[in-house]
């Protein structure tokens, strides 16, 4: 992140060694926060900072060209403007400052001022972005069903109705069980992959988004249970199998994945989320297209609060 705040746009390990001795937070054995470490402790600082730049490096990998930084052996710099990097910078705000910012009002009304009634839920823009970054994976399309829904039936019946029968081609639509007022029942994104006949058994993606700051997101991962949401609501057993994805704005370390993963299904992290959203070359793969303007302004707006972040 300070790479993206600072005037020369880079960060180098001198920057990170000194915030470091600084906090003393590089050991979680060693001095308390706000006290200087000894001297002796300098081979501690070197392989905490070796830690980070290895990190970074997994991070370009896995982003490819989404990635807005350019990492070297010593010194971090960004490659461009932010706005060709939206999907990276977007997550990496939300990761760092969480969604509780979601009522800044950055829109504008008609005559440019901002619009008090039209807060940004950076929540909702994630999905924007992951529903872009599934059906780019599938090389097929995808729906933002999240509620509350633009583009479909704000009616969770109807929507259903719609994803069954306009969408999915299967099923037969809403099975007339009680709703309890269900809003999405868990379920954010829908992608699909069609054959030209339009029939059944082709690949079908059910995802879940979870932007919750730190590990709060943990706890949702197995929320979404495809055959359970089917079963409850769609008429007709599912014929094509319902792949599980979750997808989250934050970075997960190659030690953590495993874990993660067995419960997460289809995992998508901040860097996989930004490789595939990128791929979209008019950033209208879904009827929430404004929303990527929006994720630039409030990047804007929170990269202007001027919080203190860590180097990345």
């Amino acid at each position: 992140m300070q790479a993206l705040t600072s005037g020369d746009g880079s960060a180098n390990t001198g920057q990170l060694e000194r915030a470091l001795r600084r906090t003393g937070t590089f050991d979680p054995d060693g001095p308390e926060k706000g006290e200087v470490p000894h001297d002796s402790d300098h081979g501690l600082i070197e392989g905490k900072v070796d830690e980070v730049f290895a990190e970074l490096e997994d991070r370009a990998q896995a982003a490819d060209s989404a990635y807005p930084f350019e990492v070297s052996r010593a010194e971090v710099k960004t490659k461009g403007h932010i706005e060709q990097y939206i999907p990276y910078v977007f997550c990496l705000c939300l990761s760092m400052f969480g969604d509780g910012a979601k009522r800044l009002n950055i829109q504008k009304d008609d005559d440019g001022d901002p619009a008090d009634d039209l807060p940004t839920y950076p929540r909702r823009l994630f999905e924007h972005i992951a529903t872009i970054a599934a059906a780019n994976y599938i090389g097929g399309e995808a729906v933002r069903f999240g509620s509350p829904r633009r583009g479909m039936s704000p009616s969770f019946i109807d929507a259903l109705n719609e994803l069954s029968w306009s969408h999915l081609h299967e099923g037969d639509g809403y099975n007339n069980d009680p709703i309890f007022g269900s809003k999405d029942r868990h379920l954010d994104i829908v992608a699909w992959k069609d054959f030209p006949d339009q029939r059944t058994s082709k690949l079908v993606l059910f995802g879940q988004c979870a932007t919750n700051k730190d590990d709060g997101w943990h706890s949702k991962k197995p929320e979404l249970q495809t055959g359970v949401f089917w079963g409850n609501w769609i008429k007709g057993a599912a014929v094509s199998e319902l792949i599980r994805a979750f997808f989250i704005p934050h970075r997960v370390t190659s030690e953590e994945w495993d874990m993660h993963a067995r419960e997460a299904g289809l995992f998508f992290d901040r860097c996989r989320v930004a490789r595939f959203a990128s791929m979209a070359a008019d950033r209208s793969l879904t009827h929430d297209s404004g929303d990527w303007d929006s994720c630039l302004e409030w990047v804007s707006k929170m990269m202007s609060v001027g919080e203190e972040t860590a180097a990345e």
